[in-house]
């Protein structure tokens, strides 16, 4: 069965993937509002998110850590 994906049962991972996170968990998750998730999808500048048809979007915890990562900041001044 594993063979068939180029992956050997000895070197597949032993823990599921994350569970991705609906627009309000992940709201949730950052401490924004869902309308500031749906804002920074629709003009940029938010983190990475999946979107499965026409309206199902979601979220991975990782991408969110690394969005909150990459705006961790010690010092407000420019």
């Amino acid at each position: 069965m594993f063979q068939s994906f180029g992956v050997s049962p000895v070197s597949a991972p032993h823990t599921l993937p994350e569970t991705p996170l609906n627009p309000h968990d992940a709201a949730k998750f950052l401490g924004v509002s869902v309308p500031t998730l749906y804002k920074w999808r629709r003009y940029g500048g938010g983190p990475t998110f999946v979107k499965y048809g026409h309206h199902t979007v979601r979220y991975f915890p990782s991408d969110l850590g690394e969005f909150v990562s990459r705006h961790r900041s010690s010092s407000n001044r420019r």
